[in-house]
């Protein structure tokens, strides 16, 4: 309902800049107190690989608030995301809970939608941080099919949740910290 309350664009005003002076007094008055304001406001429908991109209109509001949260729901699942000035980015899963109607933290949002494959390797990479290993060697050692391997590990390189120190190579994420500064954060790949 900000539309009820909003002022109309002065002049040549972008509506980027009519939604920011629209919250500039809000935001100060705020601010004077030491409290918090919190504008609730609806997401578009069409998703969005940023989930602070299916905030509805236009960016300004987005630009004028110290911290903006999303809360999404995709794939049965119930995510909050948070981005701003204080706070830590987040995007931690949500469960409801219709007994207590209360939210429950899940944990962190890729942690919780991460397969059992996947953690499977996951953990047998971290549990070898000195070395990295071939896809017959994680098949072998988690019982996971060679193929399977090869797709997951493929994804997971691509979501930053493994690297490839050198070609049919891979390892965990702490696999750097035992490595000399020659890595290229770039291509997931040692120079």
């Amino acid at each position: 309902m900000f539309n009820k309350v909003r002022p109309p664009a002065i002049g040549r005003e972008s509506p980027y800049e009519a939604d920011y002076r629209a919250l500039g007094p809000l935001k100060a008055y705020a601010d004077s107190r030491g409290d918090a304001a919190l504008i609730l406001h609806h997401t578009r429908q069409m998703s969005a690989q940023d989930p602070f991109d299916t905030i509805s209109g236009r960016t300004g509001f987005t630009g004028a608030a110290d911290e903006a949260l999303v809360l999404a729901s995709d794939d049965d699942k119930v995510s909050l995301y948070a981005r701003g000035r204080d706070v830590e980015e987040i995007g931690t899963t949500l469960e409801f809970d219709r007994k207590t109607g209360r939210w429950k933290a899940l944990g962190d949002r890729e942690d919780v939608r991460r397969s059992e494959p996947r953690k499977e390797i996951l953990g047998l990479l971290e549990s070898y941080p000195h070395q990295s290993m071939t896809i017959a060697e994680i098949s072998e050692l988690t019982g996971i099919d060679r193929n399977n391997v090869k797709q997951l590990l493929y994804k997971m390189k691509h979501h930053g949740e493994l690297i490839t120190p050198k070609r049919g190579q891979h390892a965990h994420l702490t696999f750097l910290d035992h490595q000399d500064d020659d890595y290229d954060d770039n291509h997931g790949n040692f120079t």
